[in-house]
């Protein structure tokens, strides 16, 4: 996984366990989405820039695997392009008259050196303040928009009435590739606010394994969100999500991995 090439307007995804874990690459950053180890190579969630996690639940916020993750960060500084260097510094002057955003993306940027960020809400923030550096702690409440160099987080409502203060994801990356994480929500009104205003190229959608979800409520959320490419996950009823998405929206394409497996959108 990390010795893919990509070109500048692919993105890499794949699995990396049968609730909501994801792992996402980009050309410049890696970003993974509630980790856990048990059930891929630890070796694939090495150098990762950015850890989010959606909710506090065990089988989405692992504390060893994002203890973990940070220990085996080795990514060198000159990692990121001339490029980027470019653009934050371009960035940092027109916000010259702003002191406070300035020393605010300095800071960003020094943790990035250092480690991957950790991105959560409040209640995980509790469980993972004592092994995340408190300047690589990120906290989001739903409609917070946080940026990171040339990558930007935005927090959405998750409707997981068993969770405290959830979240779902839209993560934009640096080639301008908008993905949406569901976590393992309910739909939402927030979801038909992303299909119309920040149309994902990619969404990730659950279709079980919780009480009240099921392959229906994954064609729901994906009809809602209307991106170009859904990927189910958090569930069994794999067949029976796509044949329903071909009878509703044959447009949209469905692309099912098994955890482990790769795929490249562009």
């Amino acid at each position: 996984m990390q010795e893919i090439s990509l070109k500048r307007n692919q993105l890499l995804y794949s699995l990396i366990n049968k609730y909501s874990g994801v792992i996402l690459r980009s050309p410049m950053y890696t970003v993974v989405v509630d980790p856990t180890l048990e059930e891929i190579d630890e070796s694939k969630l090495a150098n990762v820039d950015l850890i989010l996690i959606t909710h506090e639940h065990e089988h989405h916020l692992d504390e060893n695997a994002v203890s973990r993750i940070i220990k085996s960060y080795k990514k060198p500084k000159e990692t990121f392009s001339e490029e980027s260097k470019i653009i934050e510094v371009i960035t940092q002057t027109e916000q010259a008259d702003d002191e406070k955003k300035e020393t605010t993306k300095e800071r960003e940027t020094e943790s990035a050196e250092e480690g991957p960020l950790v991105v959560c809400n409040m209640a995980s923030a509790v469980l993972v303040k004592h092994i995340v550096p408190r300047g690589n702690l990120k906290i989001l409440r739903p409609g917070d928009e946080f940026n990171h160099e040339m990558i930007t987080i935005k927090a959405f409502e998750s409707n997981h009435p068993s969770a405290t203060s959830p979240l779902t994801y839209l993560i934009v990356f640096e080639n301008g590739v908008k993905i949406y994480h569901a976590s393992d929500s309910m739909p939402n009104e927030d979801m038909k606010k992303i299909g119309v205003n920040e149309k994902p190229d990619i969404a990730f959608v659950p279709i079980g394994l919780d009480p009240g979800i099921n392959y229906k409520v994954g064609v729901e959320i994906t009809l809602r969100v209307m991106p170009k490419l859904v990927i189910p996950y958090h569930g069994t009823e794999f067949k029976r999500f796509e044949n329903e998405m071909k009878k509703k929206r044959p447009d949209i394409r469905i692309d099912i991995k098994k955890i482990g497996e790769v795929g490249i959108y562009e």
